[in-house]
C-alpha cells in the first residue's frame, strides 16, 4: 500500500501484502485497506498524512472483500449473507441479511452506491442450476443443452465408485442414443437435496412406456457438473 503526495511528487510505502480492498472511510479522513497476516485478513484504518493504523476488524473466514455504507457500517458477503460491523458500536459481525434465492451461492464480491441506496453484488450460482438447466434439457431431448451443463471431463459413475466413463464425447453418444430411441423419455424431480457443490435428485423416468426410479448425486465446480454417481 503506497501513499502518494502530487504536490510534492513524493511517495512511501505504509503497507506490504495488503488486500484488494480500498475504501474511504464515510465521515472520516481516513481510508480502510485489508491486511494480509498469515491466514487471516483483517480490515485496518490508515490516515494518510501521518501514517497512522489500526485495526478495525478482522474479516470472516473466506471474505476479502467489503464495502461502507453512509452510516458507517462496514458490510461483507459470506456464503448467501450480508454480514454488517459497527465500529465503535459492535463487538462481532452480525447477519444483516439471508438471501432465501438458491440461485444466489457464495458471494465474493460487494460494492455499494454513493447514496447507500443499492448493493452490487457478485456470487456464485446455486449448484442446483446446472443441475435444472440439464434435467429441462433431458426431457425436451436437447442433447446441447443437456451437455453444455457438464465439465469436459466429467466423470460418470454407479454408486459407490464404480467408474462407468469419462468425458462429454462419450456422454454425447451415450445420451443421443437415449434420446433418438426413446420418444415417451420425460424424467420427474420427486426431490432434491444441496449438501455443499453436491445435488442430490430422486427422480422417476418413464422410457418405453416404463418407469423407472432412480437416484443420482451431482457433484459441481465452477458452474458446471464435474462427477455423475447413479443410485439406483
Amino acid at each position: 500500500l503506497v501513499v502518494a503526495d502530487l504536490k510534492t511528487n513524493n511517495h512511501y510505502t505504509v503497507y506490504k501484502n495488503v488486500g484488494r480492498s480500498l475504501h474511504k472511510i464515510p465521515n472520516s479522513q481516513l481510508v480502510s485497506f485489508i491486511s494480509r497476516e498469515g491466514d487471516s485478513y483483517t480490515v485496518k484504518s490508515l490516515n494518510p498524512v501521518s501514517g497512522a493504523s489500526q485495526k478495525i476488524i478482522e474479516l470472516p473466514d473466506g471474505v476479502q472483500d467489503y464495502c461502507w455504507l453512509l452510516n458507517g457500517t462496514l458490510v461483507v458477503g459470506k456464503e448467501n449473507q450480508l454480514l454488517g460491523f459497527r465500529p465503535g458500536e459492535s463487538t462481532e459481525w452480525e447477519v444483516l441479511h439471508s438471501f432465501k434465492n438458491p440461485d444466489i451461492g457464495k458471494i465474493s464480491r460487494i460494492a455499494v452506491n454513493s447514496l447507500s441506496t443499492q448493493l452490487a453484488l457478485v456470487a456464485e450460482a446455486s449448484p442446483t442450476v446446472p443441475v435444472q438447466m440439464q434435467h429441462e434439457a433431458y426431457n425436451a431431448r436437447d442433447i446441447e443443452a443437456f451437455l453444455e451443463q457438464y465439465d469436459e471431463n466429467v466423470k460418470v459413475y454407479d454408486y459407490p465408485d464404480k467408474f462407468l466413463y469419462e468425458g462429454k464425447e462419450t456422454m454425447k453418444k451415450r445420451y443421443s442414443l437415449t434420446f433418438r430411441v426413446n420418444s415417451d423419455l420425460q424424467c420427474e424431480l420427486k426431490n432434491r437435496i444441496v449438501l455443499g457443490n453436491k445435488v442430490i435428485d430422486e427422480e422417476t423416468v418413464t422410457a418405453n412406456g416404463m418407469l423407472f426410479h432412480t437416484v443420482t448425486i451431482y457433484e459441481i465446480l465452477n458452474g458446471k457438473i464435474t462427477r455423475v454417481t447413479f443410485m439406483q
